[in-house]
């Protein structure tokens, strides 16, 4: 009778042991799996909405440096054109002015496109883990 009734506890056991979901995380979760990081100062937890949070932010300010970068370009273009024109280059107070304008752009363009890269370069890896 011992016998017996182990015998239907080790089945029972092996039973509720071999019945568990056994899907891979992949089938289980069909885009990304709820994520939870807990950051450096040991105190915050980082989760997906977060990370979505974080993804809009960085396309938004994305966005803004591509605009950024349009006019500038545009501008840098218009200074050129200026800097070529004989009544600019005639005249030494307006050669001065625009080319102190041109070389102001050329900054400010090599700025915001080294942001620009920064970006980018967050936006890739964002996207990478969502």
């Amino acid at each position: 009778m011992k016998a017996v009734i182990t015998f239907l506890v080790f089945v029972q056991i092996s039973m509720l042991a071999f019945s568990q979901q056994t899907d891979p995380p992949y089938k289980r979760f069909p885009t990304a799996p709820p994520l939870k990081l807990l950051l450096t100062d040991s105190s915050t937890i980082f989760t997906d909405k977060e990370l979505k949070k974080e993804l809009t932010k960085q396309k938004t300010l994305f966005k803004q440096l591509e605009d950024k970068i349009a006019d500038l370009n545009k501008k840098k273009t218009q200074l050129e054109l200026d800097l070529a024109s004989p009544g600019v280059y005639g005249d030494k107070t307006k050669f001065q002015q625009t080319e102190a304008a041109y070389k102001t752009n050329t900054d400010d363009l090599k700025k915001a496109n080294a942001e620009y890269e920064i970006v980018f370069e967050k936006l890739m890896e964002l996207e990478e883990k969502i």
